[in-house]
């Protein structure tokens, strides 16, 4: 996994990623970590779950500025059919 930001949106400060099982209508926290690195770019190895027929899996990230606020973006789900 792979979070890019810049100096508008601030460092890195959290990262986590979900998985979506459509045939039980759950979604499971997969990753989560938080960072305090100085880099606008962090890249992270994830394990991934034994994964249903039909499934997706999404991201969310908050960057901090330099003012201490945060910024929050997510992506839109990824869908997959096995």
């Amino acid at each position: 996994t792979l979070l890019i930001s810049n100096y508008e949106f601030g460092l890195p400060y959290c990262m986590r990623v979900y998985y979506g099982d459509v045939m039980q209508r759950k979604e499971i926290k997969i990753f989560s970590k938080y960072f305090n690195d100085k880099n606008f770019s962090i890249s992270e190895k994830i394990t991934m779950p034994n994964m249903a027929s039909k499934g997706y899996l999404r991201a969310e990230a908050e960057c901090k500025k330099e003012d201490g606020s945060l910024t929050f973006s997510a992506t839109s789900p990824c869908y997959f059919y096995k």
